[in-house]
């Protein structure tokens, strides 16, 4: 229990919470499918609550019945109702609950703090919430600001038409519009830094981008190594790292431990052993699961019609198209998403038709062949 929690104190120290060693829950990344009904965004994606064992899930599921009682209130809660397994040791249930914390940034009146207790076979879990929004007037005020300003982002995402677009706009618009700190009210963990006090730390950033993503049907998550807290999103069938504090977008494993070499090694002790790792090296210690596979290196979507991926649309593009068909060349995975118009997962002649007709000015589009035979 004692290595658990010196091991927790550590990674909330690097990444600046502020909390009692005995008493403090480090935000991880557990994912589940929650309904929407009482907030009024998606906020999570489903990826590890589906890896949880049903004993995890069933604890999970308590926490996230108590948060909602309290995001639904107007009355005073120091506390959220309490939550008890017999089935999870106390060490598990810390790392679950700090997990469940960052997979919902909507319950931003979440602190680090938290309470535990063990009598017999029976753990129980509460987590405290941030003095400032213990009164439920303040509670409901707060979250209605949040929400109105989260609109204003989705709104803006809302103008372009691909997912890779709008985590784009996410990344770059929290880069412009917040700084990197900490705030005098002491709630830098949370979306509320981010969105009223405009200056969060890594949390507050991953926290954000992860429920804007969300919100727009972009399913993303986070994930932490001992310093760092940083997201990795799900686009076009693969997974894929994105730090909104170090302006990284759609990095791979490899590409990403590149950028962690120019920064070098960190080092940190922990219960007398020191402890040498990158920045974005995920601490697998903390996790009970196999984390997203983030290997692939993203290609770049091309403009339609864009067969060999040279930047323009012209009858190359047709001969790449027609080589393509009859199986002399191969396409790769960005190419065939710029010449599969009818979305059957091959190049076909009724595509390749299209273009020709396209580049000399038939038709218009490339994005309905169906309708320009």
């Amino acid at each position: 229990m004692m290595k658990n929690k010196t091991i927790i104190a550590v990674l909330m120290s690097l990444l600046c919470i502020s909390a009692p060693l005995t008493g403090t829950a480090f935000p991880g990344q557990m994912i589940i499918s929650a309904s929407a009904e009482e907030y009024l965004f998606q906020t999570n994606c489903s990826y590890i609550y589906n890896s949880l064992s049903a004993d995890q899930k069933s604890v999970y599921d308590q926490l996230l019945q108590s948060c909602r009682e309290v995001d639904e209130s107007s009355g005073i809660y120091e506390t959220i109702p309490a939550v008890t397994s017999r089935k999870l040791s106390s060490a598990e249930m810390i790392n679950l609950s700090s997990i469940f914390v960052f997979d919902h940034p909507e319950f931003f009146w979440i602190s680090p703090n938290y309470e535990i207790s063990a009598s017999g076979r029976s753990v129980t879990y509460t987590m405290k919430l941030y003095s400032q929004y213990q009164d439920g007037t303040a509670r409901q005020e707060t979250k209605q600001q949040l929400i109105a300003l989260e609109q204003e982002y989705l709104n803006q995402a809302a103008a372009y038409d691909s997912d890779y677009e709008k985590a784009e706009y996410f990344l770059k618009a929290l880069r412009e519009d917040i700084t990197f700190g900490y705030g005098e009210d002491h709630i830098d963990q949370s979306i509320a830094s981010a969105l009223l006090d405009k200056k969060t730390v890594c949390a507050g950033f991953s926290k954000l981008y992860e429920l804007l993503c969300n919100a727009s049907g972009i399913d993303v998550m986070t994930e932490i190594s001992l310093n760092h807290a940083w997201n990795v999103i799900f686009l076009d069938e693969h997974w894929y790292h994105v730090d909104v504090t170090y302006d990284l977008f759609l990095y791979s494993d490899s590409e990403l431990h590149e950028y962690d070499l120019t920064r070098g090694l960190y080092t940190t002790e922990i219960d007398g052993e020191e402890i040498s790792f990158y920045m974005h090296e995920p601490y697998q210690a903390f996790y009970s699961f196999a984390l997203p596979d983030t290997s692939q290196s993203y290609e770049k979507p091309l403009s339609a019609g864009d067969a060999n991926a040279d930047g323009s649309i012209n009858i190359l593009d047709v001969i790449t198209m027609n080589r393509a068909v009859l199986g002399k060349e191969s396409l790769t995975e960005a190419q065939l998403r710029a010449v599969d118009f009818n979305q059957n997962g091959k190049p076909d002649s009724e595509e390749s038709l299209a273009m020709l007709k396209y580049i000399v000015g038939l038709i218009d589009s490339l994005t309905a062949v169906s309708e320009n035979k």
